[in-house]
C-alpha cells in the first residue's frame, strides 16, 4: 500500500510545489510589471507636465523685449508708461492664456500688472522676498512655484531679466494657473503628484498628498519656504508622508485612505522636482492565486487556461494604459523597438488628421510617415529619401523637439524620445495659438517703433527747452554771485567802518566817565551817548552775526558757565527793577560739543527779548537733558505774542511791538540770528505764547554737533565751515 501512494502523493507534492513556485514567479512577474507600468506612466506625465510649462516659458522673454516696458523702468514714475505698459501685459496676458503677467524693477517692487483693473492687482506690491526675482537678475531667468503673495493662489512663476546681470533695470514675470493637471489627474483618477526641491508635495490627483511634505522638512528648507512665503504655514507643519526620507531611487510607500501603496519617483527639471506615481499592487494575490490556479489545472486539467488568462491579463494592461493616454491633452503614440504602433489616443489621430484605418495595433511608422509624405507635410520631396531620413532619424536620436506649420496653416509641436526598453513615443501639441500670439506681438512691435520715434521728437523739444533754462539759470547764478561780493564788500565797510570808530568812541565816553568831574547834564549826555552807542554796536553785531551764521567753531564745555555768564550780562541791561532772572540749570549736565559762542549768542538774545518785554515779574532760565539733546527754555511772565504774530517774529527785519505792534527798537534780527545760529548747530526753536500771560522759547540742541567726531572735535573739513 505505501508503494501505491508514493507516486499519486509524489506528484501531489510536484504539483503543490509548482503551484506555490508560480504563484510566487506570477506574483514577481506581476510585481515588475506594475512598475514597468509606473515608469512608463511617470515618462509620459513628465512629458504632459513639460510640455504644459514649455507653452508658456517664452512669455517673459518677449515681453521683456517690448519697448513699453523699458520705456516704463527707465521712467517709473511716467503715468503714461504705467498706462501704455499695463494695456500691454493685459493683452499679451489674455492672447497668451497665462494667468498674471508683471514688471518687478531690482527692488521687486510691481510697476505694471495684466490685473491692474482687479481688486488685488500687483501694481505697487513688493515682491523682493521671492526666488525667482533673484535667479532672474543673476542668471538672466528663475522660476518656481508657490502661493500668490497678493491672491492666495497658487501658481508657477517664470521671469526673465531685463538688462545685464551687473546693471539690471527689472524683470518680467509670469504666473501659470497648473492646478489643471491636477483636475485632469483627479477626473482620471490618475494617483500622480508633483514634489519641489524641498520636498513638499504641490500638485497631485490625490487629495490628501496636496500640500503636505513628502518627507520630514530640513531646517533650512523651513525657513527657506517660510521666509520666501512659498507656502501656508499650515501646509508647512503637516506630518510628512513617509516618517523618513527616502534613499534616491528607492521604491517607498505612500498612504491612500489608509492603506499604503508602492511609489516610483522620478526626477526632472531645472527646479529640482520629482515626479510621483503610484501603482496598485492589491490585486496581486489574488492575480498571483489565479496564475498559481491556472499551473493547477494545467498540471491537473487543461494546458490552455494558463494561455488563456495571460491574454485576458495583457488585454486588461492594454486598456488601462489606453484609458491613461486617453486623458492626456496632448496626443501621444506609442512604438515598440520595431517601430510598430502600440498604442495611442484619440488627440493624437485627430491632431494629424489621420483616417481610421490607418492608426491601429501592428502599424508600421515607416507607413504613417509615407502617408504624410503623400499628402504634402513636408512639401514636395522625393517620397523614398525623405522616407529613409525620417526613419534613420527616429531610430537614432534619443529626444528631439521640433515645430511645424501644417498647409493649412495650423501649427504642431512634436516631441520624440525613447524609453530605456527601446520603445519610442512621439507627442504631439497643437501651438497654433501660441504663433498667432507672437504673430500679434511682431505687429504691436512694429507700432512700437512708430511710438517710439514719436516719443523722441517731443525729448528733442523738450531738451532744447531744458537748454534755454539751462543758460536762464546760468545767467541768475552770476547775478547772484555779484550780490555776494557786493555783501562782502559791505561787511568789510561796517566792520571796519563802523565798528571800530564806535568802539573807540564808547571807550572815550566810559574813559571820560569815570576820570572826570563833568556837571550832571553833561554827565547825562555822557551816558546816553554811551547808551546810544552801545545800540547801535548791538545792531552792528546782529548785521554781522547774520551774514556770517555759517561759520561753526566746535569745542568742548559746560553749559552752567555759560547761562550764567548770559544771566549776569543781561541783569546789568535790564531797566525795571520789578523784574528778576531766575536761573534753573543742573550742575550734572553732560559736556557739549558745540559752538559756544553761537550758544551764547542765541542765549542771550532769547534773554533780552524776554527783557524787552517783562517790565514786571520773572524771566526764569531753565535746562533739561533728554536723550542725546539738551533743550534750554528761556520763559517770561511779560506780555506774549499774539497768535498771529508767533510765526513772523523769526523773519528777517520783523519787530512786533506791544499790542499795537510797535517797534521795540534793534533791525529786527535778533531771533532771526537765533533759528539761523540753531540750525547751524542740528537744533531748533519752539515757541508757546499766550498775548498777556507771557512766552517760552526752547532752544534744543544735539549735545554732540552732527560734524563733530568721536572726541567731541569736528571732522571733515575742520573747526570752521
Amino acid at each position: 500500500r505505501p508503494s501505491r501512494l508514493f507516486l499519486p502523493l509524489l506528484y501531489a507534492a510536484a504539483v503543490l510545489a509548482t503551484t506555490v513556485v508560480a504563484w510566487v514567479i506570477a506574483d514577481d512577474l506581476q510585481r515588475d510589471d506594475l512598475r514597468g507600468r509606473a515608469a512608463e506612466h511617470l515618462l509620459l506625465a513628465r512629458d504632459h507636465v513639460v510640455a504644459m510649462v514649455d507653452r508658456y516659458r517664452y512669455l517673459p522673454a518677449v515681453v521683456a523685449k517690448d519697448e513699453r516696458i523699458r520705456q516704463l523702468l527707465a521712467a517709473p514714475e511716467d503715468r503714461a508708461l504705467v498706462a501704455a505698459a499695463n494695456q500691454y501685459l493685459e493683452m499679451v496676458n489674455g492672447l497668451a492664456g497665462s494667468d498674471v503677467l508683471y514688471l518687478l524693477d531690482p527692488t521687486g517692487t510691481c510697476l505694471a500688472s495684466s490685473n491692474w483693473r482687479e481688486r488685488d492687482s500687483f501694481v505697487g506690491q513688493r515682491y523682493d522676498f521671492r526666488p525667482y526675482l533673484k535667479k532672474a537678475i543673476e542668471q538672466g531667468s528663475g522660476s518656481g512655484y508657490a502661493k500668490g503673495f497678493t491672491t492666495g493662489k497658487y501658481g508657477y512663476f517664470i521671469a526673465s531679466r531685463i538688462g545685464t546681470a551687473g546693471e539690471p533695470a527689472g524683470v518680467a514675470v509670469g504666473k501659470i494657473d497648473l492646478s489643471s493637471l491636477a483636475k485632469a489627474w483627479t477626473a482620471a483618477s490618475d494617483r500622480v503628484a508633483l514634489v519641489d526641491s524641498a520636498g513638499m508635495i504641490f500638485l497631485s490627483g490625490v487629495q490628501e498628498w496636496r500640500l503636505t511634505p513628502l518627507y520630514p522638512l530640513s531646517a533650512d528648507d523651513r525657513a527657506r519656504i517660510q521666509h520666501d512665503c512659498q507656502y501656508d504655514q499650515e501646509s508647512i507643519d503637516r506630518p510628512p508622508l513617509p516618517p523618513t526620507r527616502p534613499r534616491p531611487g528607492e521604491e517607498f510607500d505612500l498612504p491612500i485612505q489608509g492603506r499604503n501603496v508602492p511609489v516610483k519617483a522620478l526626477d526632472f527639471g531645472s527646479d529640482g522636482w520629482q515626479i510621483l506615481a503610484a501603482y496598485e499592487t492589491a490585486g496581486i494575490p489574488l492575480w498571483a492565486g489565479l496564475v498559481a490556479l491556472a499551473v493547477f489545472l494545467a498540471a491537473v486539467l487543461v494546458p490552455t487556461v494558463g494561455f488563456y488568462l495571460r491574454e485576458r491579463g495583457r488585454r486588461i494592461q492594454a486598456g488601462e494604459l489606453r484609458a491613461i493616454l486617453e486623458n492626456m491633452s496632448v496626443g501621444i503614440a506609442v512604438f515598440d523597438r520595431a517601430l510598430r504602433l502600440v498604442a495611442w489616443n484619440d488627440k493624437y489621430r485627430l491632431l494629424n488628421r489621420y483616417p481610421d484605418d490607418l492608426v491601429r495595433a501592428g502599424r508600421p511608422l515607416s507607413e504613417i510617415i509615407r502617408h504624410n509624405i503623400e499628402r504634402g507635410d513636408f512639401g514636395a520631396v522625393d517620397t523614398e529619401h525623405e522616407l529613409r531620413k525620417r526613419l534613420d532619424q527616429a531610430r537614432e536620436s534619443a529626444t528631439q523637439q521640433l515645430e511645424r506649420r501644417r498647409p493649412d496653416g495650423t501649427w504642431v509641436e512634436i516631441r520624440h524620445s525613447r524609453m530605456s526598453d527601446g520603445r519610442y513615443i512621439r507627442v504631439y501639441g497643437d501651438i497654433t495659438e501660441r504663433k498667432r500670439t507672437e504673430a500679434a506681438l511682431a505687429e504691436h512691435q512694429t507700432d512700437l517703433e512708430r511710438l517710439v520715434g514719436q516719443r523722441t521728437a517731443q525729448l528733442e523739444l523738450a531738451n532744447e527747452r531744458l537748454q534755454v533754462a539751462a543758460a536762464q539759470t546760468e545767467a541768475e547764478k552770476r547775478r547772484v554771485e555779484q550780490a555776494s561780493r557786493a555783501k562782502t564788500t559791505l561787511l568789510g565797510a561796517v566792520n571796519h567802518d563802523i565798528r571800530n570808530p564806535l568802539n573807540i568812541i564808547l571807550n572815550a565816553a566810559k574813559l571820560v566817565m569815570r576820570n572826570a568831574t563833568l556837571p550832571p547834564q553833561q554827565y547825562a549826555n555822557l551816558e546816553k551817548i554811551d547808551a546810544k552807542g552801545r545800540e547801535l554796536l548791538e545792531l552792528v553785531e546782529d548785521l554781522l552775526d547774520y551774514t556770517r551764521a555759517d561759520r561753526i567753531n566746535i569745542a568742548q564745555f559746560r553749559l552752567p558757565p555759560i547761562i550764567e555768564r548770559c544771566r549776569s550780562a543781561i541783569e546789568l541791561t535790564i531797566a525795571a527793577a520789578g523784574v528778576e532772572i531766575i536761573s534753573d540749570v543742573p550742575p550734572d549736565l553732560p559736556v557739549l560739543a558745540q559752538d559756544e559762542r553761537k550758544l551764547r549768542r542765541i542765549v542771550i538774545n532769547l534773554m533780552d527779548n524776554a527783557a524787552k518785554f517783562t517790565e514786571t515779574g520773572t524771566i526764569r532760565v531753565s535746562a533739561t537733558r533728554r536723550d542725546g539733546t539738551i533743550e534750554i527754555a528761556v520763559a517770561d511772565s511779560g506780555r506774549g505774542i499774539a497768535a498771529g504774530d508767533i510765526e513772523r517774529i523769526f523773519d528777517e527785519g520783523e519787530q512786533i511791538g506791544p499790542g499795537a505792534r510797535q517797534p521795540t527798537g534793534g533791525i529786527g534780527l535778533g531771533l532771526a540770528i537765533c533759528r539761523r545760529f540753531a540750525g547751524q548747530m542740528g537744533g531748533e526753536i519752539r515757541v508757546q505764547s499766550l498775548l498777556g500771560e507771557g512766552s517760552v522759547f526752547t532752544l534744543s540742541l544735539p549735545i554732540i554737533h552732527p560734524t563733530a567726531g568721536d572726541d567731541g572735535l569736528a571732522v571733515g573739513r575742520g573747526a570752521s565751515r
